[in-house]
């Protein structure tokens, strides 16, 4: 049996080092959220959804659109379901009628929108996802603009923008 000298194990250990300091996929992982993120218009929104999945570590930029419309949806159940226990309370008929403008609209991305920009990304019908996630911001507008003074305001605006980042990054297919 070979011994195992002790410049060998240096050798190993500052191997093992580099490998655990700057593994290969994890490096390359968050290069390529930055750098999708950066063709956003909201890059620090872009790279905290993207981040927030653990399956963006392993994602080409297709998965990345897809983790991307995930957060959306998953940011805009959480407003349908305040919206849903703001017309739960509801007493004013007016109010309650503002109300449900918006949980029309957050039925619409919720419901059609965002499974047709899912699918969209699946099959490779790029167009199709653009023009579905293009139908939020135009959704989160009738919701806010049903209000004088909508409850709303942050979460319509958070859906928006990161509707922008899903038709943002799906653009770079089109480019490619």
């Amino acid at each position: 049996m070979k011994s195992f000298t002790p410049s060998k194990l240096i050798i190993v250990v500052y191997v093992a080092l580099f490998m655990a300091k700057f593994p290969g996929s994890t490096y390359s992982a968050s290069d390529l959220i930055e750098r999708t993120c950066k063709a956003t218009p909201y890059y620090d929104l872009c790279v905290k959804t993207l981040k927030s999945n653990p399956n963006s570590s392993g994602a080409d930029v297709k998965g990345l659109a897809s983790i991307a419309a995930t957060g959306t949806l998953k940011e805009a159940m959480g407003t349908l379901k305040k919206i849903y226990q703001v017309f739960r309370e509801a007493k004013d008929p007016v109010w309650k009628k503002s109300v449900q403008t918006c949980l029309e609209a957050y039925s619409i991305i919720t419901k059609i929108d965002l499974n047709q920009v899912s699918l969209g990304i699946t099959e490779g019908n790029y167009q199709r996802a653009i023009d579905c996630a293009s139908d939020l911001p135009k959704q989160t507008e009738k919701c806010q603009n049903s209000f004088e003074k909508s409850p709303f305001t942050g979460e319509n605006l958070v859906v928006h923008m990161l509707a922008e980042v899903v038709i943002s990054i799906v653009k770079t297919f089109l480019q490619n």
